[in-house]
């Protein structure tokens, strides 16, 4: 028989949905750091308005080419 390993712990939704909110911040934040919104827009295959709303919302704060998170 095979076994299935053992897991101590699990990410739970609470967690899971935590983790997904800091790497989409963290991506923003690299990606504004080399790219105009425009840019990153397209890069990431959203809107501009899209993201300007996540960035104002999370705390985001750019300038073209330059970006840092205040949270």
């Amino acid at each position: 028989w095979m076994t299935l390993p053992q897991f101590h712990h699990l990410e739970g939704w609470p967690e899971i949905k935590a983790r997904h909110k800091r790497e989409r911040i963290q991506l923003l934040t690299s990606v504004l750091n080399h790219y105009s919104m425009k840019n990153a827009a397209i890069i990431l295959g959203t809107k501009e308005g899209t993201l300007r709303s996540f960035a104002y919302n999370n705390y985001i704060n750019y300038e073209k080419g330059e970006c840092f998170s205040t949270s």
